[in-house]
């Protein structure tokens, strides 16, 4: 008795029958590392190859030709498999960025949030209008641009507290940055070269502030930190016209946007 690879030949007393022996289908199974910050490049493939016949030569939608390739951005990589014998089987693998953790306030409000540097902002300006006891605060909404968010003092936005770190009116597991957080925060912007109208990752939305009366909307945006400058507050400023955010201090009467970090874990 002969096998072959395409077909068997059964030899019987009664007659002769053919059955057919076709190989599996080409598999490609797939082990993706996502991206550990947002920005980055580290970001890896690695496959496994079943069925057809060995060898197989592999080509990617970069053009690399093996089977683990790393060093890659978020996005959608495809890789065409083709066996000894001319077979070939195609996937379409998605290397996504960090996962960015759920901010939700106590009344229910949901923000965007993004991953900087390894720690999760928010990317939209705090609207809360209770704190976390469900107590009414104070704060300021340009009526001529309500789309800009809520403005608060420094007070009501520490729900009372002068401790750096506090919660304030953040979310819970959410708090005010301090003034180190947000120069590494800015650091970080400015070396992933996205600093020019931070459209992203931080989404910047240009308030102004609020001291008496609504200035600067649409032209400049500050955010409070949870640390003293002697009788003022550090903040994150920036200005359409910069192309770099700036530290610098504000009187914690007037009431600029509040964006919370998540603290560590």
């Amino acid at each position: 008795m002969r096998i072959y690879c395409k077909s068997l030949l059964l030899l019987a007393l009664t007659g002769a029958i053919l059955a057919s022996c076709n190989r599996k289908p080409i598999e490609i199974e797939a082990n993706v590392t996502p991206l550990s910050d947002y920005g980055s490049n580290d970001g890896s493939i690695a496959i496994t190859i079943s069925g057809g016949k060995a060898p197989y030569a592999i080509k990617w939608s970069n053009n690399q030709a093996v089977a683990e390739i790393s060093n890659l951005e978020a996005g959608v990589y495809t890789v065409t498999v083709t066996d000894a014998r001319g077979n070939s089987g195609t996937e379409s693998i998605t290397v996504k960025g960090p996962d960015c953790p759920l901010c939700i306030d106590n009344e229910g409000n949901s923000y965007k949030t993004t991953v900087v540097n390894g720690r999760a902002w928010m990317t939209e300006n705090l609207r809360a209008t209770t704190n976390s006891n469900g107590d009414e605060i104070k704060y300021f909404q340009n009526p001529d641009a309500p789309e800009l968010g809520l403005l608060y003092t420094w007070d009501a936005a520490m729900n009372g507290s002068t401790d750096e770190g506090a919660q304030g009116l953040c979310p819970d597991g959410w708090h005010i940055p301090t003034d180190k957080e947000l120069q590494d925060l800015s650091v970080s912007l400015c070396n992933d070269s996205v600093v020019e109208n931070l459209i992203n990752p931080f989404e910047l939305v240009y308030a102004g502030f609020y001291n008496g009366d609504f200035q600067n909307a649409g032209y400049s945006a500050s955010f409070w930190s949870s640390s003293k400058a002697h009788d003022n507050v550090w903040k994150l400023y920036y200005h359409k016209s910069l192309k770099k955010p700036f530290r610098y201090y504000e009187s914690p009467r007037n009431a600029i946007s509040v964006r919370c970090v998540k603290d560590a874990e």
